[in-house]
């Protein structure tokens, strides 16, 4: 944890300050849209999905150690950047490169896992909005930050994403009722 808090510096703070503030305000949210006669899971899953949302910008678009100047780099060739290291998650599961690996899958799985519950009646929109959302980061970190923008950390990105989302459709296929009144008050609200 302080060879984390050393690298990632404020942004790790952050996340968590991010997450415990989420969790209750999700709570809140479905308490009001049950009081309410809403989706509790629905509002719930809405809630979440922002926090995951600044979870994921948080973590990834602020400059990791402040007053470090890097020289950014833009790879754009698939298995140049994170990718061509994979291997590191079997061989030190506990470096800073596997951390990046499996972080780049986990924020994204966690942002499409809340966006398909919260609008699983607009579920079409999640994975484009994943993308852009993992494209413009990688812009601001080239771009703004100095930092190494690459194809594979969309890649990672857009693959967490689908992790999330299908976990997400099967769980609320698993409890279809319950979306099919989501997904009719959805059509008819919006």
């Amino acid at each position: 944890m302080i060879g984390l808090r050393s690298q990632f510096g404020p942004s790790l703070v952050l996340v968590l300050v991010v997450t415990m503030l989420a969790v209750p305000a999700a709570v809140m949210a479905a308490r009001r849209a049950s009081a309410t006669g809403g989706s509790p899971l629905r509002a719930a899953a809405r809630v979440l999905a922002a926090g995951a949302v600044t979870a994921t910008i948080v973590a990834t678009a602020l400059p990791r150690r402040l007053g470090i100047e890097t020289d950014g780099d833009l790879v754009l060739r698939l298995g140049a950047g994170g990718l061509r290291s994979w291997r590191v998650l079997f061989d030190d599961p506990t470096s800073l490169a596997s951390v990046e690996l499996v972080s780049n899958v986990l924020l994204y799985g966690a942002v499409g896992f809340t966006m398909t519950l919260g609008w699983f009646g607009q579920r079409r929109f999640v994975l484009p909005t994943c993308l852009t959302l993992s494209v413009l980061i990688e812009a601001v970190q080239w771009g703004l930050l100095g930092r190494v923008a690459a194809l594979d950390d969309v890649v990672l990105n857009g693959a967490g994403a689908l992790i999330g989302y299908l976990v997400a459709v099967v769980v609320a296929r698993s409890r279809l009722g319950y979306f099919e009144n989501a997904v009719i008050t959805n059509k008819v609200a919006g």
